[in-house]
């Protein structure tokens, strides 16, 4: 790469790997991609036009010992109108709400392209004995993105994965935040029959109720201080399907409660 007619970010991405056993290449390799997927689509969807298209992260150096990755980013133009905002700064802000939410902390949402490329970043550090750190520095400031040895990352590269799971199963028969109600309840929560429910932006018709958590979503859906019969509720869900018909509802997760 010709760097002479480009600029360079004052902000660097750190990316350290402490190993005990050697790092494979396509491991290492893949994490680094994950870095560049995931820097172009966080560019183009935050910033959109705004931010030259030809902005990259370019490998500055790897030293030895460790693996110690320093990532840059190069661009043709000055970007003026976006004023006292650093790319890679919010950039590392957004990895840190991205890893954070697989850590127990604030829900971050995230879409498959970005599942994958933040697992393809810590799949190098699920190795044993690994550690891992993720840093942005420059203008002096910097962003501790993530330190998470072998175990945590793995624990981390696991949750990934089962969410990615759950959005594969979601585009097929499973809906998010949909308005249901009750046609037929039965308050005994051990009945596994009898209850029907209504969900008029899917089907016309009354399905079969059942659900994921039965101490939890059925308790709370069944059992609260009030008739189910007269409010309506705010659930994911997943419609069963037996011979390309819609026979039943499961409740995945409770949102809210709506009293009429």
């Amino acid at each position: 790469m010709n760097s002479r007619h480009k600029m360079k970010n004052e902000c660097t991405i750190h990316f350290g790997i402490e190993y005990q056993q050697p790092v494979e290449l396509t491991e290492f390799t893949k994490a680094l991609n994950g870095f560049s997927n995931e820097y172009k689509k966080f560019i183009n969807e935050t910033y959109g036009n705004e931010q030259p298209v030809d902005a990259k992260l370019h490998i500055e150096k790897i030293s030895e010992g460790s693996i110690l990755t320093t990532l840059v980013e190069y661009s043709e133009f000055a970007i003026p109108f976006l004023g006292d905002i650093n790319t890679v700064f919010e950039f590392g802000k957004h990895l840190k709400k991205a890893y954070g939410s697989f850590l127990g902390k604030k829900e971050y949402e995230l879409d498959k392209k970005s599942l994958n490329n933040i697992k393809d970043i810590i799949t190098p550090g699920t190795e044993v004995g690994a550690n891992t750190e993720i840093e942005i520095k420059g203008n002096n400031n910097q962003i501790l993105v993530l330190n998470a040895n072998d175990i945590e990352a793995s624990a981390i590269s696991d949750r990934i994965s089962k969410q990615i799971k759950k959005l594969d199963s979601k585009s097929s028969n499973c809906y998010t935040k949909e308005l249901f109600y009750f046609d037929q309840a039965k308050k005994d929560i051990d009945s596994k029959v009898g209850n029907y429910g209504v969900i008029e932006s899917l089907y016309p018709d009354k399905l079969r109720v059942v659900f994921d958590d039965d101490k939890v979503f059925k308790k709370k859906m069944l059992k609260g201080e009030f008739n189910p019969l007269k409010v309506s509720f705010i659930v994911d869900v997943e419609v069963q399907i037996k011979k390309g018909n819609p026979v039943t509802y499961k409740i995945l997760h409770l949102h809210d409660i709506i009293k009429d």
